[in-house]
């Protein structure tokens, strides 16, 4: 994880709330990669997100743990 003098050093500053999310060690490069798509992309990454989810939801088979006490 890089530290916060790093992450300062490497993204521009777009006010309190963004300094303080740097401070406090979130990526925010993932939030400017995100902010480049339009919305119909971010909701198509949305739907493979949930439909990736469900996917793996079903493959996953129920365990037996037995009565419960």
């Amino acid at each position: 994880m890089a530290f916060p003098d790093e992450l300062r050093a490497a993204f521009p500053s777009y006010g309190p709330d963004w300094d303080r999310a740097v401070d406090l060690g979130i990526d925010v490069s993932l939030l400017l990669e995100n902010l480049k798509l339009t919305p119909e992309q971010r909701l198509a990454q949305l739907e493979d997100l949930i439909n990736e989810t469900d996917a793996l939801l079903a493959a996953v088979k129920p365990v037996d743990h037995g009565p419960v006490p």
